[in-house]
């Protein structure tokens, strides 16, 4: 994205609003940026002032926790102007393009709520950069393992790292950071312990595998 600045600099914002406030959950959050929760037809965010953020009535406990951190992520990208950044660089290209980048920062800004850093910090430090520390966060947050494996490949700009999900011969998750892997998504592959080779594999549920890793020196 060529607006890295901006978005690094919003990232570091969030960061730090994060760690003074304690790192609550996302309700808490809510709260404490004086947002405002309304439950309305369909999930939507207002920066404001007045800050407001509208749900569904009726999700899932884990499901609203999860909207509701990604709204705040929105919440954070309108207050900052990068909302408005982004829609003056990409409108022009096509609605679609804009969304796609919106979305893409605001699931990284909810990544940052729901798996705050010191806690994947501690499971990096005890697990490495592995299929245990992925589903430890999963178990710990109650976040979905795509989630946290966004939160686990894009911790960094300069970071080599990444991940995939297999089915059976199927690649059914892929993410990279600096990594470069020939598949893509939904391909069929033959040897799963040569897709990304250094990654740490596991067995997630009969017929998956997991895998995960990070790696020093550059892209590759």
């Amino acid at each position: 994205m060529i607006l890295s600045d901006p978005v690094q600099h919003l990232l570091a914002d969030v960061e730090a609003t994060l760690s003074r406030l304690g790192h609550p959950d996302p309700a808490q959050l809510a709260r404490d940026l004086g947002i405002r929760l309304i439950y309305d037809a369909k999930a939507g965010s207002h920066g404001g002032p007045p800050s407001i953020i509208t749900l569904p009535l009726g999700l899932p406990v884990s499901l609203e926790r999860q909207m509701l951190a990604h709204e705040i992520g929105h919440i954070f990208m309108q207050q900052s102007g990068l909302e408005s950044e982004l829609r003056a660089q990409w409108d022009t290209v096509g609605p679609e393009t804009f969304r796609m980048h919106n979305e893409t920062i605001a699931r990284h800004l909810a990544g940052l709520i729901l798996i705050p850093t010191p806690l994947r910090l501690r499971a990096e430090r005890r697990y490495g950069v592995t299929p245990t520390a992925a589903l430890q966060l999963v178990r710990a947050t109650g976040t979905e393992l795509k989630d946290v494996l966004d939160r686990l490949v894009y911790v960094d700009p300069d970071a080599c790292r990444g991940a995939f999900v297999t089915c059976g011969k199927i690649l059914t998750q892929l993410k990279t950071n600096n990594v470069w892997v020939e598949k893509s998504q939904y391909d069929r592959v033959h040897e799963i312990a040569e897709l990304m080779p250094g990654a740490a594999l596991r067995s997630i549920a009969p017929q998956q595998v997991l895998g995960l890793g990070s790696w020093s020196g550059g892209a590759w």
